[in-house]
């Protein structure tokens, strides 16, 4: 997909087409791990803590 642009802006002279072409490309990339990233992020915490119910490490008691 990013090929086509480049040659695109560097054959025609037509520097801003494949700018453009570039952000664009850059945009839909961030959209789509921003949402993997979501989608992981929540993967992960629901193995860590069972049922949502707080962490997986005993809480600390102080004996004086």
């Amino acid at each position: 997909m990013a090929d086509p642009a480049a040659d695109h802006g560097n054959s025609h002279n037509q520097v801003g087409y494949g700018s453009a072409a570039a952000v664009v490309l850059f945009m839909v990339s961030l959209v789509i791990v921003l949402i993997y990233q979501c989608f992981v992020l929540r993967r992960d915490m629901a193995e860590r803590s069972p049922q949502g119910k707080g962490n997986d490490r005993p809480s600390r008691s102080r004996s004086h």
